[in-house]
Formats: structure tokens, sequence, C-alpha cells
């Protein structure tokens, strides 16, 4: 069986620009198994700053909205809001805090500063490529 999840376009991926709450463009067909007991959204990404974990510009990614713990998705892909801007980054933690780690040695990794108001908007579980 197959579902359809929100597919919002333009997210950023080597930079943290906004994303228009409005932009919900289309829906994503997925497997039904994939989003039992899961709030899933997905987002085309834009940008080249995740090369190295094979995420392209131009690839959908499949994102669990449930799974918003900073604590939980240590080591993990997310989809990250930086004072209602939206990245997608490896987060990492430090002494201090958190850490955005890009997947590309071009981009540096953003250190969140404790006044910036950070939150993860979910986990990265699937990537979706199209064919070239």
């Amino acid at each position: 069986m197959i579902t359809y999840i929100p597919l919002f376009y333009g997210a950023p991926c080597g930079s943290l620009d906004d994303i228009l709450d409005d932009d919900t463009h289309d829906y994503l067909p997925v497997p039904e198994s994939l989003s039992y007991g899961r709030k899933l959204f997905s987002i085309q990404v834009t940008g080249n700053s995740m090369l190295d974990a094979n995420i392209e510009s131009g690839d959908c990614i499949i994102v669990d909205g449930s799974q918003q713990s900073p604590e939980t998705a240590v080591g993990r892909i997310i989809v990250a809001s930086v004072d209602n801007k939206i990245t997608i980054k490896r987060l990492r933690i430090s002494d201090d805090g958190y850490i955005l780690q890009p997947e590309n040695p071009a981009y540096k990794p953003y250190h969140i500063q404790k006044y910036e108001d950070f939150h993860v908007m979910g986990v990265v579980i699937s990537v979706q490529k199209e064919v070239r």
C-alpha cells in the first residue's frame, strides 16, 4: 500500500535559509510500512553541503517529524531550525552544546550558540534520488 506525505521544496542543504510554511506544493508517495506510527514529511534538497552523506541537490529526503529530541538525534542527519531558518546537517555534540556538521569538507561546522532558538524538526530516515 502507498501513502502520501507532504513535500516541501527548497529546504537548504548548503546554508541556513528560510522555508515558507505554506510551501507545500506536492505530495510524495511512500510505502505505508515506512510511515506506520510516524509523522513523516519530505523535503526536496537544494545545495551540496551533505554530498558525502550521499544527499545531493534535487534529492528528496524523508523525515520522521516525531523524532525531535536533540539528545536522541546526536550522530544522525536532521532537519534543524535555528532562529526560524532551516538546514539539513548531522547533529554532533560538544562540551559547550550542539554542532551542525556538514558532510562536505568545503563547508564548516556550525556551532549552536546558547542564545539561538534551536530545535530538531525531525530525523532523516530515507533519501529518494532521481535517476539521471
